[in-house]
């Protein structure tokens, strides 16, 4: 059985909806909270992965977000584009945003270079943050979503992903060092690259 393509999805609540909206719900809520204060709209782009209701619920917010291939061939042709979700650099769909948007800021690797507190005691490693984002994206279908350890063995797996989580952690290191008062124009020719995620499907 295969996953429901996004533009499939019913236009109103129904019980597949429901379902998937309770199971995001549960992953959501496994999510330590950011005190987000705006300062990296600069990171947030359109090529992003995420379950498809997840972007149906970001159509209910009035956010149409492009199909990802359409996204990751136009940013590695032209860059990264910025998140369509955007408008004067905050989020319009924060309440709607996608778990691979929630674990920025308190997943390591992708702490906020702000100082943005999470109320947690300790931030999600990266393998546990990318479960629940897996999780999220099979929210309403058949697949079973990967466990951390699951998590774990397909980010040593992915192609560059010791050199990636090696240059996560020397960007977020020089981040750090300037401070927040670094120029935005410099910011964004430096974007934070978030590590490999693909939904899996059946």
């Amino acid at each position: 059985m295969t996953d429901r393509n996004a533009g499939d999805l019913p236009a109103s609540p129904d019980p597949w909806s429901t379902a998937a909206d309770q199971a995001l719900a549960q992953v959501y809520s496994r999510i330590p909270e950011v005190a987000c204060q705006g300062l990296c709209a600069h990171d947030c782009t359109d090529d992003i992965g995420m379950g498809p209701r997840e972007r149906q619920r970001l159509r209910r917010a009035g956010v149409q977000m492009p199909p990802r291939e359409q996204a990751k061939e136009r940013a590695a042709a032209h860059g990264p584009s910025p998140c369509p979700a955007l408008a004067d650099g905050r989020c319009t769909a924060y309440e709607a945003r996608p778990a691979i948007c929630r674990i920025y800021g308190v997943t390591e690797g992708l702490r906020c270079p702000y100082g943005c507190p999470i109320a947690s005691r300790r931030p999600l490693t990266m393998a546990e943050g990318f479960a629940l984002v897996d999780a999220a994206a099979a929210a309403g279908t058949a697949r079973q979503p990967m466990n951390v350890k699951q998590a774990e063995n397909a980010l040593r797996a992915a192609p560059g992903a010791r050199i990636r989580a090696r240059q996560l952690r020397d960007q977020a290191n020089r981040r750090q060092a300037a401070g927040p008062q670094r120029d935005q124009a410099a910011r964004r020719d430096e974007p934070m690259a978030l590590p490999w995620y693909e939904p899996q499907s059946d």
